[in-house]
């Protein structure tokens, strides 16, 4: 099943909005979309060293690095760009 769910969020409270609705769920694998590179890379280290186990996906990563981060336990965030 698929759910997708839009929030409003001031851009300085993005992350945290992230991380607590994160926190607010059953823990389920989630795909998180970001603009950049860099935004995922960025989003992967504030949750990560947040506590949340995650893992990023996006073109500076080689296929099976990107094969690996999709095959993650379950519970863990896969974080991905889009391209």
């Amino acid at each position: 099943m698929l759910i997708a769910q839009v929030h409003y969020v001031d851009e300085r409270q993005k992350k945290k909005a992230v991380f607590d609705l994160l926190l607010s769920m059953v823990p389920i694998r989630t795909l998180i979309f970001a603009n950049s590179k860099h935004t995922v890379d960025y989003l992967d280290d504030y949750l990560y060293n947040s506590g949340l186990p995650t893992t990023s996906i996006h073109s500076d990563r080689t296929q099976p690095e990107r094969e690996d981060a999709m095959c993650v336990p379950f519970g863990y965030l896969p974080l991905g760009s889009t391209f």
